[in-house]
């Protein structure tokens, strides 16, 4: 068994020991089929959401962190897994050959714009840790089956969105000594809270949208997006943005009826699937450097599920009260990032452009053997710094290079040390900081 320690950043701590195997109660008896795919339903890395080229020309983008990362990654590396989304555990739903509760109640999901992920997947990508923002629609990608005889009858999706300007919406927790053998002992993220008693996130200034599923929706052979409008809900500068969603039937329902209408969610594993860390692919999430003093190894963009325990409040469970982050799942992490997609517009862009402005760079050649030229221009003069992460998220190299004045400059970066893969490499020009990615070949 491979131990974690839970604890909180105010001080506060509860340790908690979780099997490798750890997805639900170690009681359920059908535990290992519940992440089977079932054949009939195609789930691939098809990019079925808007393109980024169609909304960039008014300054939005559409950020889908799962797909992002696996662009990062290597297309192709990540596994698609899909799950039952049920609002209760009433009902009995089919897994492979045997029927029992649903036992995922609810989704969170953490959004960070600043992340290295999308600026190093999104061309002219410029939104950063001082971007203010509006969500102005979201999509959710999901397989959904209908059986029910009343075929009017209107299902729902309920999501409710915040954020953390109220610092308590998403506390800071941390676990430590789960991946050693990477070398970081630590990793952030930022919690989500919830209150079992209406299945419901925990936190000031929650707004609820309903999101209506008919006939049309219904996607069996291969999953869809749903999209919806979010209103222009505001992320002010420098925070981060909450969801959390969950399925709720347009019929009634008794306790062991065979459910009708079926909404499947979809969730990502990052390296792939495998057992262990052995087996080199599908064992640890990919963590990155945030910048924050005391915070060096952190990934922001988490998404969570509350399960049967946490539904109902279960004696003894040391999740109660919050949704349960990926990194609890010490093996197979199955469902590291569920597929949301997220149109956010930039409401501060006049002070981004003017920052951003003050210095551009780039990297000649790349992809690279060894030696790349990183070249960058000043509009002012500023101290400058150089620094090179790997997808780990560990800082591989610093380069100072003082102050500099207004103009063009170079440095030269060499990876002969390092192994090939795709790094990303950070500028500080003063306030200024630049993220771009580059890839080392051998």
């Amino acid at each position: 068994m491979k131990k974690i320690t839970l604890i909180v950043s105010a001080g506060l701590f509860c340790c908690f020991g979780f099997a490798q195997s750890f997805l639900s109660p170690v009681t359920s008896p059908i535990e290992g089929v519940k992440l089977g795919k079932e054949s009939d339903i195609k789930i691939s890395l098809a990019d079925k959401r808007p393109t980024n080229s169609s909304v960039q020309g008014s300054s939005s983008y559409w950020l889908n962190y799962a797909y992002a990362n696996d662009q990062n990654i290597g297309p192709g590396v990540s596994v698609a897994n899909f799950n039952y989304l049920f609002w209760d555990s009433l009902p009995l739903v089919k897994f492979g050959s045997v029927y029992d509760h649903p036992w995922i109640n609810n989704l969170g999901d953490v959004l960070d714009v600043s992340s290295s992920v999308f600026s190093g997947a999104i061309s002219g990508y410029n939104m950063n840790k001082s971007s203010a923002y509006t969500l102005d629609s979201m999509g959710v990608e999901y397989a959904y089956v209908r059986n029910f005889s009343d075929g009017d009858a209107v299902d729902t999706l309920v999501v409710q969105l915040y954020n953390n300007s109220t610092s308590a919406n998403m506390p800071t927790y941390y676990f430590t000594k789960q991946q050693a053998n990477y070398g970081q002992d630590t990793v952030f993220f930022k919690a989500q809270k919830y209150t079992y008693s209406n299945n419901s996130a925990n936190a000031v200034g929650v707004v609820t949208i309903k999101v209506p599923l008919t006939k049309a929706d219904t996607a069996i052979k291969q999953t869809r997006f749903k999209y919806f409008n979010t209103n222009a809900f505001a992320v002010p500068a420098g925070k981060l943005l909450a969801v959390a969603v969950t399925f709720k039937p347009g019929y009634s329902y008794a306790l062991n009826d065979t459910l009708k209408n079926i909404f499947n969610f979809v969730s990502y594993e990052e390296q792939g699937s495998g057992s262990g860390a052995s087996a080199g692919l599908g064992t640890f999430p990919v963590y990155y450097t945030c910048g924050v003093a005391k915070v060096s190894t952190c990934d922001w963009n988490v998404s969570s599920i509350v399960r049967n325990s946490e539904r109902y409040n279960e004696s003894g469970n040391s999740w109660n009260g919050l949704f349960v982050p990926s990194y609890a799942f010490v093996q197979k992490y199955a469902f590291e990032h569920h597929s949301f997609s997220y149109k956010v517009t930039p409401t501060n862009v006049g002070i981004n452009d003017v920052s951003l402005d003050k210095v551009t760079v780039q990297n000649i050649p790349n992809p690279f053997n060894d030696n790349t030229y990183i070249s960058y221009e000043l509009v002012e003069g500023a101290n400058v710094t150089l620094e090179i992460f790997d997808l780990t998220g560990k800082k591989v190299q610093t380069i100072n290079e003082g102050r500099k004045f207004a103009g063009s400059h170079n440095i030269q970066f060499n990876g002969g040390n390092l192994q090939a893969g795709v790094y990303f490499y950070t500028l500080t020009a003063g306030e200024t900081r630049v993220t771009k990615r580059m890839t080392l070949v051998k």
